[in-house]
């Protein structure tokens, strides 16, 4: 699972050091957690047989913030790619989520978010005849 744009960052593409890079995407994620307690996101799926059908599968996952908590303990050299992505362990898992800073496109993109790390409030299913 992933979030292709969690917020748009233009400042991206004038950090030319990954003490910058680093001092940035960590004030950017204090003033996240402080404003958002969590993710909500509405999951929909579609059975193979019919790719182009209305979805017959809905899942509603709560991805904490928490999550993000780890990014504060991550080393500058972390941030020494030009696009660099950082792991983010959380709830027993090495890596719970990958934050990734997209240059080309100015904005955070988070990767690779594990579902048992996040709570599933709901699924449902529409059996459509």
């Amino acid at each position: 699972m992933h979030i292709s744009k969690l917020t748009e960052a233009a400042w991206i593409q004038d950090m030319r050091t990954a003490r910058d890079r680093r001092s940035q995407t960590l004030n950017l994620f204090r003033q996240y957690v402080r404003a958002v307690d969590s993710i909500m996101m509405l999951r929909a799926f579609r059975r193979p047989d019919l790719p182009q059908g209305i979805p017959s599968r809905y899942q509603l996952i709560e991805i904490p913030t928490e999550i993000f908590r780890s990014l504060f303990d991550a080393p500058t050299q972390a941030f020494g790619a030009d696009g660099p992505t950082i792991d983010c362990s959380y709830g027993g898992f090495d890596v719970a989520a990958r934050v990734s800073l997209d240059r080309s496109d100015a904005k955070i993109t988070v990767k690779a978010i594990q579902i048992a790390a996040c709570t599933e409030h709901v699924i449902w299913e529409i059996d459509k005849q």
